[in-house]
């Protein structure tokens, strides 16, 4: 049998597809509440990764996955870290220009630029 991947289904989307939502439905946009809410989230996220040693490597608001969403409660925001396909594990130690160099290799149409 080959192998599977489960995932869980993010209802509203990632950060854009919600903020798209909200514009074209005439609602009004992500309140600076709701942004700083995910931003905690995610830096927990990212936060988490680093002590485990891992590097995300495509950081943005495609990749910030919405679980829960409420135009008048910014607080009830949930969301999760998505896509790791350009992530890379590293240890302690080991140079950031190095690491620069091997997301850039993995992924050189994201932001990351090759180190000089």
């Amino acid at each position: 049998l080959g192998t599977e991947l489960v995932l869980e289904l993010a209802p509203f989307g990632s950060m854009v597809d919600l903020a798209d939502t909200l514009e074209f439905s005439g609602e009004a946009g992500l309140t600076l509440a709701h942004v700083e809410c995910a931003a905690d989230q995610v830096e927990t996220a990212v936060q988490t990764l680093a002590a485990l040693g891992w590097e995300h490597g495509d950081l943005r608001a495609q990749n910030v996955l919405v679980f829960a969403f409420h135009l008048k409660v910014p607080s009830f925001l949930h969301v999760k870290l998505g896509d790791f396909g350009s992530s890379c594990k590293y240890t302690r130690g080991e140079s950031l220009v190095a690491l620069r160099h091997e997301l850039h290799n993995l992924c050189p149409y994201n932001q990351v630029s090759p180190p000089p």
